[in-house]
């Protein structure tokens, strides 16, 4: 359904993103392209609560009915972002999107980005990948992949493994190679609550923690122990418990470690978290995730009291991830495993937290490689060939795998101008 405004704004458009689904998601990302000044196209079954402030147009229908599209003209689009919060409405729609361009080069017609909470869903419905066409994301992932990048250049991750006995630091200003995580590496990891976003940062630092970290996982609900349980079963030192986020059996071992204890609290209960934080960051480093952002934005800590306490909103967290949006597509990696093409969004400690500065831990095949060849350490780096933090010369660079590169993320546009990155 088209207002007479809306229907005499709409004709013509040509180069616009229509996004799918008003719901947070979806308005977070209108109000990303506002910020852009790219006119947009919000498509919903009924009225949206709110447009987040934006200029978008709005077109009333189900998204999975044609004439619903043709409305938001999607096919003149330049991007279709479908964020309903059912993941096989988004892939009917993706796929319907994407059979019609089949025949088409990747220059013509939108690009899609479909969001998908189950990738193992659409791997059994579509097959590993998808359409190629269809760029898949996850904003849970994504926005995990951004909380690492922020730990890491706070230093309360400052060593990421990359390989048995390699580990990517920070030092003076640039990447380097340990042979060791160091004193300062949290020995306690905590993740409490193992919603869509809690699951995803235990997945991303079950991934990146040195192996002699400890990584316990906490949630209320049998079913998110049992599913994270298996998620992270091919990890050694995960604690598996079942409590709520205000009970204290989760928190045995913290006096002890102290400042060699990281916490996430990602449960959906704002102020709970909060709660709980502010007892616990008197002793140990605390993150607390925030869905409500104005709410966390007002906390402020008592006047004096020392707190180690960062307060990490969803929306932002989601901003610093959109970078990585188009490139979240898996690829053949280390002994022909699928892996994501990017491991993880990285800052160097040091640099201001408003920087756009970032970079890529990310797998190239071999002719990507080739192209990166004599580019500048600014752009570019082999991980392998990093120097090694200190001069220690027991580091063992054979096993770091040569496809794992770190790359500023401007970089991958000019690969894609070559030809060399896939869309999807």
């Amino acid at each position: 359904m088209l207002s007479a405004r809306n229907s005499i704004l709409l004709a013509g458009m040509r180069g616009h993103t229509v996004i799918c689904g008003a719901g947070n998601l979806g308005v977070l990302l209108a109000q990303e392209h506002d910020r852009a000044h790219t006119p947009t196209v919000l498509v919903n079954d009924e009225l949206p609560e709110t447009t987040g402030g934006t200029s978008a147009l709005v077109v009333i229908g189900d998204m999975k009915r044609e004439s619903t599209l043709r409305n938001a003209r999607a096919d003149a689009a330049r991007e279709v972002y479908l964020t309903a919060g059912d993941d096989l409405v988004n892939l009917e729609v993706a796929t319907r999107l994407a059979k019609r361009f089949a025949k088409e080069p990747l220059s013509m017609g939108p690009a899609i980005y479909c969001h998908i909470a189950d990738a193992a869903l659409r791997d059994t419905l579509l097959g590993p990948g998808g359409p190629g066409r269809v760029n898949y994301f996850n904003s849970y992932r994504l926005s995990a992949k951004a909380l690492i990048a922020r730990m890491y250049a706070a230093g309360w991750l400052p060593a990421l493994q990359i390989a048995p006995g390699a580990y990517l630091v920070g030092e003076g200003g640039r990447f380097a190679l340990a042979p060791a995580p160091g004193a300062s590496n949290p020995r306690l990891v905590i993740v409490v609550g193992l919603g869509r976003f809690g699951r995803a940062v235990a997945e991303q630092l079950a991934e990146l923690l040195p192996a002699d970290t400890v990584l316990r996982v906490v949630d209320s609900h049998p079913g998110a122990i049992e599913s994270t349980r298996l998620r992270l079963r091919h990890r050694a030192g995960v604690e598996v418990l079942e409590a709520n986020v205000t009970d204290a059996s989760w928190r045995i071992g913290l006096d002890t470690q102290g400042r060699g204890a990281l916490v996430f609290l990602c449960t959906d209960q704002d102020r709970d978290n909060l709660r709980v934080a502010m007892g616990l960051a008197r002793t140990a480093r605390t993150v607390v995730r925030m869905f409500d952002q104005p709410f966390g934005e007002r906390f402020q800590p008592a006047g004096g009291e020392s707190f180690e306490l960062d307060v990490a909103g969803f929306r932002g967290l989601f901003h610093d991830a959109l970078p990585m949006l188009e490139h979240q597509h898996e690829v053949a990696g280390p002994g022909g495993a699928v892996i994501p093409r990017i491991r993880t969004c990285l800052r160097l400690p040091g640099l201001p937290a408003t920087s756009d500065i970032r970079w890529y831990l990310a797998w190239l095949d071999p002719r990507e490689q080739g192209l990166l060849q004599g580019r500048s350490a600014a752009d570019a780096q082999r991980v392998a060939d990093l120097p090694v933090a200190g001069d220690d010369a027991s580091l063992d660079r054979a096993d770091i795998p040569g496809g794992w590169w770190i790359v500023r993320s401007g970089v991958f546009q000019a690969l894609r101008e070559q030809g060399a990155v896939p869309t999807a």
